[in-house]
């Protein structure tokens, strides 16, 4: 876990969030992606995460 980490960097680990964070309100405000291709992609879209988990 990155959270026992003893040589965990936190402030890197805050900006990587902040930005993160920041990236997706910028695109949220400005409505992108959009609803309805988000609906209409909605099967093909696979969180790199979740796809390594079903990879195992």
């Amino acid at each position: 876990s990155v959270s026992d980490d003893k040589n965990l960097d936190h402030q890197i680990l805050f900006d990587i969030h902040r930005k993160a964070t920041t990236n997706a309100i910028k695109k949220a405000m400005q409505d992108e992606p959009s609803i309805e291709w988000l609906l209409e992609n909605q099967n093909k879209i696979i969180h790199k995460y979740f796809e390594k988990a079903l990879k195992g």
